[in-house]
């Protein structure tokens, strides 16, 4: 069995991956414009769905400052747009409107390609033992980051 890699070697990786993803990204018209803030908010509405401007402040630990105008910003281009709760009209949540759903298909087929490009090279077996190894790191990590 291989030792197992010191704290940097992991830290190293992780942000290579993310450095590498998130340079893909901007060649999607639209992304290419926003900043990393934004892109991560747009993101986290694209893949998780509405939400309270409170949660998304939460879930990515900032503050409802920042997200209040990060969001401005982002209807103001037309990617997002804001739903007072039909319940609860003190909570508002975010939404993709029309654009910020072709914006997130446009990046989806990007990542795709990129995706499709990396998994060729990589043989079946080594391939399915890296799914179930990042499988399990990121349910560890989702799980210490929703205790916090």
């Amino acid at each position: 069995m291989s030792e197992m890699p010191e704290t940097e070697e992991i830290l190293e990786m992780v942000f290579d991956l993310v450095r590498v993803f998130s340079k893909s990204m901007p060649f999607t018209p639209g992304a290419v414009e926003m900043n990393t803030l934004e892109f991560y908010v747009f993101m986290f509405v694209a893949l998780k769905g509405p939400n309270p401007m409170s949660e998304i402040a939460r879930k990515l630990s900032v503050s409802k400052s920042n997200i209040t105008a990060v969001v401005d910003k982002l209807e103001s281009k037309g990617y997002l747009k804001r739903l007072r709760s039909s319940t609860d009209r003190r909570v508002v949540h975010v939404t993709l409107t029309e654009g910020g759903e072709e914006l997130y298909e446009g990046i989806l087929e990007n990542f795709e390609n990129i995706i499709q490009k990396a998994l060729s090279r990589i043989p079946p077996e080594d391939l399915r033992i890296i799914s179930e190894g990042f499988e399990r790191m990121v349910k560890v990590f989702l799980r210490e980051g929703e205790k916090r």
